[in-house]
């Protein structure tokens, strides 16, 4: 994900051949319970203050589809509970391989996990 500095203006793409072509499958995990801080998250739908952060909630793995690899093979999402922050109360559109060219609308609400670039290790 890209640092946003200050807030950006996105443009609905007529497809979605100018993104990250990875998938990813995401699990449900238990992890400890735990709670962070972060003074801030902002992103193109909002800005959060003291957004507390709970437990991790889901691992998300690079996943081949159709015989086709990853681009990116290494980088997992490890997701936290997103337990404050505002909600974005915006409207999307949406284009990916399952919606084609039409798009999906989606009313876009509060933010409920925070995914975090991660290394994974399996254990035995």
């Amino acid at each position: 994900m890209s640092n946003f500095t200050t807030p950006r203006i996105y443009t609905c793409l007529t497809d979605a051949t100018n993104v990250n072509p990875t998938h990813y499958q995401c699990y449900s995990v238990e992890a400890p319970t735990s709670e962070t801080t972060l003074k801030l998250l902002r992103d193109q739908f909002g800005v959060s203050e003291q957004v507390k952060l709970g437990r991790a909630v889901m691992l998300c793995a690079p996943t081949i589809k159709n015989n086709l690899l990853p681009w990116d093979r290494i980088t997992h999402y490890l997701c936290y509970e997103d337990r404050n922050a505002e909600p974005a109360n915006r409207k999307a559109r949406v284009i990916d391989q399952l919606t084609k060219e039409t798009g999906i609308e989606l009313a876009v609400q509060a933010p409920t996990v925070l995914c975090v670039p991660s290394l994974k290790r399996l254990q035995q």
